[in-house]
């Protein structure tokens, strides 16, 4: 047998596998801006922020699907180094949600602020309809 074609099966397969590890950074990380009111700050029993949300009507699910998600009181991870020095439970906040269903945890809060003094919070159940195309940023490798 020629060396040489004995030689192209395993380049064929060593440029297809190493094309894999790209594929697998494609995937987006979804962000949404919600607004809530803080039920609980994180504490070291309970690490997760508490939050009253509003609807998010582009909620996509795993598989990408718009499906909206109602409101509801819910715990999210902060982002590691995120400062919560100025919220406290009652405040009405804006909050970035990150979603990346490949990372652990695939969920957290990336930023929040106080909303202005006077807002008010409506919870209308989840309408996709209604849902503007999600912010969309490359993971980083």
């Amino acid at each position: 047998m020629n060396p040489s074609l004995d030689r192209f099966p395993r380049l064929a397969l060593l440029v297809a596998l190493s094309t894999i590890p790209f594929a697998s950074c494609s995937k987006e990380v979804h962000t949404y801006t919600l607004h809530a009111e803080v039920v609980q700050l994180p504490t070291p029993t309970a690490p997760e922020l508490l939050l009253r949300h509003e609807a998010i009507d582009g909620w996509r699910t795993r598989d990408g699907e718009v499906v909206g998600m109602d409101p509801m009181t819910m715990g999210f991870p902060p982002k590691p180094g995120l400062d919560l020095g100025q919220i406290t439970p009652g405040d009405l906040v804006e909050a970035v949600l990150e979603v990346d269903w490949d990372a652990r945890p695939p969920i957290h809060i990336s930023w929040i602020a106080d909303l202005p003094a006077g807002s008010k919070l409506d919870f209308r159940p989840a309408d996709p309809t209604r849902a503007e195309p999600p912010s969309e940023a490359p993971r980083s490798h």
